[in-house]
């Protein structure tokens, strides 16, 4: 529950800044000047999700006991969010291949 957090963290040091990120204009000439940067940020965010479905399913057990149907929404929601978010990063960053 504390590591996914913290690799998120690592990956938005790494990412384009929330400044140029407001539009992809902004963020192209970060990205082409260190692609292996932004591989870096987007490979670590992947990971960030995948850290963070083991400790929804985690804290959804121990949940269940008092409130099973809202621990079940509660993890479907965050695990589908993460899920499309997964989606989006890896289609960015397969059509931000500079190679």
């Amino acid at each position: 529950m504390i590591l996914a957090p913290l690799v998120w963290l690592a990956s938005s040091a790494l990412g384009p800044s929330h400044r140029e990120s407001r539009t992809l204009a902004g963020s192209l000439p970060r990205i082409a000047a260190d692609p292996d940067s932004f591989l870096a940020f987007i490979l670590l965010g992947l990971l960030s999700h995948a850290l963070l479905i083991p400790a929804v399913l985690g804290v959804a057990h121990l949940i269940k006991g008092r409130r099973p149907t809202l621990a079940f929404v509660g993890a479907a929601l965050v695990i589908g969010s993460s899920g499309s978010s997964v989606s989006l990063s890896s289609r960015v960053s397969s059509s931000c291949n500079t190679r």
